[in-house]
């Protein structure tokens, strides 16, 4: 097997965000970090470039922030994830 390909991760209003897909309307999809782990969160945002605004598709469930990784802003993340592509 091929190892799994990493996804870049960015802060978005606290909480680490992994991209997932782009949509069919231009939007990206993000997906929590938890999802994969012992919270199974189901979070899930949409980040529109053209607006430079994020959408809440699904709350955040069964976990707190995570201090740790959030000492980085949400919109410097989000701009670095934006100059990686």
């Amino acid at each position: 097997m091929a190892p799994r390909k990493n996804k870049p991760i960015v802060q978005v209003q606290g909480y680490t965000m992994r991209f997932k897909k782009m949509n069919k309307n231009g939007t990206e999809l993000f997906y929590c970090v938890e999802r994969e782990r012992r919270a199974r969160c189901d979070a899930a945002y949409h980040f529109d470039r053209m607006n430079n605004s994020s959408t809440v598709k699904n709350q955040h469930a069964r976990h707190d922030e995570d201090f740790v990784r959030s000492e980085v802003s949400s919109e410097v993340s989000i701009q670095r994830w934006i100059g990686m592509r």
